[in-house]
């Protein structure tokens, strides 16, 4: 039994990854502290790890520019704890991961929940998309950071994808880095979605847990899909009022926020931000998607859908009722898509998730402590 701290950032596309990770290292009976903020704590100890929370420490600083500051913070509390474990694990995010193992004379494995990088990605995919200088210094800080952070990695760095999802995969050191495909495990969450009524084409519409849906966008989507032989799931998003939303056609199921994995099961088509951990979802079901991107790595997890033909591509600049009616169109007609949304999904399942990345973990440790001992 090894005592291992996972260390995070408070982001729901980072947390959730980790969370079939954190069960399964405590069903080995392995002693897994998390270190994270208040908002998490339900869901890390129903996996059975005990919660470190760093709220306090973190409560006044500010939300938009918060990572520059959290991760020195995040990293001085790691510090002063970390000398009594055996292993460190964190997430990409936080970005002195592995200098903390380097402090402590541990073995640090690096989460990975979008593409892993390295220079020709850095040089060649993210070409034109560095933080600008207009935008604060700051923030131009913390790319820095992230992108030294991203290459200069520690002995064992899981990846949530399949070595054939990830862009440049053929580059990346198969003794270094696993690409263990996504971490989902399954969970039984009660909704009132009428799913024994749905209609047998079903269109599902999110653009992920942080934003919302806009009254625009919404009109969008009604005027594309209304009186169309489909039933439609929409979510909203929390912070929306459904009631303001304009007039929901008979087809549209409109929720502020849905149990996704469930709601992938009776999907045919996705309409989704491109966020990894969403797209990951829609491939473990096999569902191909009509991606927006909005920010982040969206563009290039997109990008990565349109190149492979597992879905469709809307720039925000180019959406309209008919280019997403087309799209969808597209998406639910030509056979191409479904066809290799199938086979990504077994490469994905075949790279073994959670339990594959708890079995190397075991390993690394192992070896770790075999050389500690010579």
């Amino acid at each position: 039994m090894a005592k291992i701290l996972i260390i995070n950032l408070p982001a729901y596309g980072h947390v959730n990854p980790t969370l079939a990770l954190a069960r399964e290292l405590s069903n080995r009976n392995h002693q897994v502290s998390y270190l994270i903020t208040e908002e998490f704590r339900e869901e890390i100890e129903a996996t059975g790890a005990t919660v470190i929370s760093y709220s306090e420490r973190i409560k006044n600083l500010p939300s938009v520019e918060s990572l520059a500051t959290h991760v020195p913070i995040i990293y001085e509390m790691a510090l002063d704890i970390g000398a009594s474990y055996d292993c460190i694990i964190y997430e990409m995010v936080f970005y002195l991961g592995k200098q903390l193992g380097e402090v402590l004379n541990k073995p640090t494995v690096h989460l990975i929940s979008t593409f892993a990088f390295n220079k020709k990605i850095m040089d060649n995919v993210l070409k034109g998309h560095a933080v600008k200088p207009e935008i604060s210094h700051q923030r131009n800080a913390l790319f820095q950071h992230y992108q030294k952070s991203l290459t200069d990695v520690p002995g064992l760095n899981l990846v949530y994808t399949s070595r054939e999802f990830q862009v440049y995969g053929e580059d990346f050191d198969p003794k270094t880095y696993k690409f263990v495909g996504p971490s989902i495990s399954k969970r039984i969450i009660k909704t009132d979605i009428p799913f024994d009524s749905l209609k047998e084409t079903v269109i599902y519409i999110s653009l992920g847990t942080i934003s919302s849906i806009s009254n625009d966008f919404f009109k969008t989507c009604v005027k594309a899909f209304s009186g169309m032989d489909a039933s439609v799931i929409i979510a909203v998003g929390k912070k929306v009022d459904i009631n303001s939303l304009c007039s929901i056609p008979s087809n549209f199921l409109v929720y502020q926020s849905v149990p996704q994995l469930e709601v992938l099961k009776y999907t045919d088509v996705f309409i989704t931000h491109g966020g990894m951990n969403s797209v990951h979802e829609s491939i473990y079901y096999g569902v191909p998607v009509v991606a927006i991107p909005q920010r982040a790595d969206q563009p290039f997890v997109a990008k990565r859908l349109a190149d492979l033909s597992l879905g469709k591509v809307i720039q925000n600049d180019e959406l309209s009722v008919e280019n997403l009616k087309s799209s969808v169109n597209e998406v639910l007609t030509n056979p191409v898509y479904k066809l290799n949304m199938d086979k990504m999904r077994e490469l994905m399942i075949n790279a073994g998730g959670y339990k594959s990345s708890v079995d190397e973990i075991e390993k690394y440790i192992a070896a770790h402590l075999e050389k500690a001992a010579i």
